[in-house]
């Protein structure tokens, strides 16, 4: 059975992310509560992408930002076999992009 490059992959849980979840900010949810028909913020979204990427044994790390006005965003960032970086950012529908960097966030923190 062909599954696909890891881009291809990647594609295939972004699109099935996107396409079962609905945003909506939540306190202190985690990714069971996604499953459980709860809307999702940021955080929901990244720790669902991870969990996917784990799976498939693809690189990819969970970033935390906070812009000047105090205000957070999380989002991912794979690490490719040939080591590309890819940035998706599944609760804005970004996928397979740049560094988010013009966003007016800067990096806090990277967690694995």
């Amino acid at each position: 059975m062909h599954v696909g490059t890891e881009t291809e992959m990647l594609i295939q849980v972004s699109a099935f992310i996107t396409d079962k979840m609905e945003y909506g900010v939540v306190n202190n949810a985690t990714s069971k509560d996604f499953w459980d028909s709860q809307p999702g913020d940021c955080v929901s979204y990244a720790m669902i992408f991870k969990q996917f990427c784990d799976r498939l044994g693809i690189t990819c790390d969970i970033i935390y930002q906070r812009n000047a006005f105090d205000e957070g965003h999380v989002y991912n960032r794979v690490t490719l076999s040939d080591g590309t970086f890819k940035y998706y950012d599944l609760s804005q529908n970004i996928v397979d992009s740049k560094p988010l960097k013009d966003s007016g966030y800067h990096i806090n923190n990277w967690v694995s």
